[in-house]
């Protein structure tokens, strides 16, 4: 059950592999150029495209976990709380962008390796503490924290140096996400509870709410 929570999570991170792969050789040049304005900027946009491509599925994902599980089997369905823990971490780490990459790009891999290390030290130690008692939970718990501290303490230590992905186009992003998809899913999902015809019907609309919100907003995105 708890590999097929985690496959929930690959569309996300195969969108950031392939932003990752196409962006790198275009930040390395900029930062051995020392052009630090253009690098923020290029840093902010592709966080800013990773938060709209995958907040939405993220947010249906967080609020419908049950049902998304109950599409692998009944037996399935207990996993739900675990696939909400890991998308509300993914919601955080997408909007933290590409933070390791530039990172790595400023030359500080060993800050990224002390990184990784203290993010595997929080899994085997809260995998070791919660896992026996509250099992897939614990494990979620423990992935979430070690997340969160892959992400937010690469985004700290670029942040000291000026460059972090906040901004308007970010923060309309993340506003337009969580108001024209968030919000009309947790309703849907308070009054009808885990029914796939509601949900289908507000994901659409939803959805196209998003759309059309954003291309109103371009120009701030």
């Amino acid at each position: 059950i708890y590999g097929t929570v985690s496959r929930c999570m690959i569309a996300g991170v195969f969108i950031a592999t392939a932003v990752r792969q196409a962006v790198q050789p275009q930040l390395r040049r900029l930062i051995v150029r020392g052009d630090q304005s253009a690098v923020k900027t290029m840093y902010g946009i592709t966080t800013t495209w990773l938060v709209l491509v995958t907040w939405p599925a993220y947010i249906a994902m967080l609020t419908h976990a049950p049902l998304v599980m109950s599409a692998f089997g009944p037996n399935y369905v207990r996993g739900g709380d675990a696939l909400m823990i890991l998308c509300a971490a993914m919601l955080v780490a997408s909007a933290c962008g590409l933070v390791d990459v530039v990172l790595l790009m400023l030359g500080r891999s060993w800050l990224s390796t002390i990184n990784v290390l203290v993010a595997l030290a929080l899994n085997i130690a809260l995998n070791l503490i919660l896992a026996p008692a509250y099992g897939m939970i614990g494990s979620a718990i423990a992935w979430f924290v070690s997340i969160l501290a892959t992400n937010l303490l690469p985004l700290w230590q670029t942040s000291r140096v000026g460059l972090h992905p906040g901004g308007r186009p970010l923060a309309t992003v993340t506003a337009v996400a969580s108001l024209t998809v968030g919000l009309p899913l947790l309703t849907e999902r308070l009054i009808f509870g885990v029914d796939f015809v509601p949900f289908a019907i507000t994901a659409a609309a939803a959805l196209a709410l998003y759309a059309l919100v954003l291309h109103a907003a371009r120009r701030a995105v």
